[in-house]
């Protein structure tokens, strides 16, 4: 586990193993929110309600991006974790997240 979040008493990770998805992404310019995500991921970041909303957002576009198109790995990431900050910003809760 490289990155663990938690709102409320739900739970998501982000392992070593996706890492390579926000060094690909973060490449294109329109994601300044993963970006955001990226630069700060070692620093045990709190993500607001409302840039979980912005982070749906820029996930959803990432799906569509050609760096991304046939890259099953990449699309399965995106689509576990989209339900974890799509519920954050509905519920209007922070992320809270612990780096290794």
């Amino acid at each position: 586990m490289a990155f663990d979040m938690s709102a409320g008493s739900k739970q998501e990770k982000i392992h070593y193993s996706d890492e390579d998805f926000f060094i690909v992404i973060t490449r294109e310019d329109g994601f300044q929110n993963l970006e955001w995500l990226w630069e700060n991921f070692y620093s045990s970041p709190k993500i607001s309600s409302q840039r979980s909303m912005a982070i749906v957002s820029e996930l959803n576009k990432a799906k569509a991006s050609k760096m991304i198109k046939g890259r099953k790995g990449f699309i399965q990431f995106i689509e576990r974790i989209i339900p974890f900050f799509q519920d954050a910003h509905d519920l209007n809760i922070t992320i809270n997240c612990v780096s290794d």
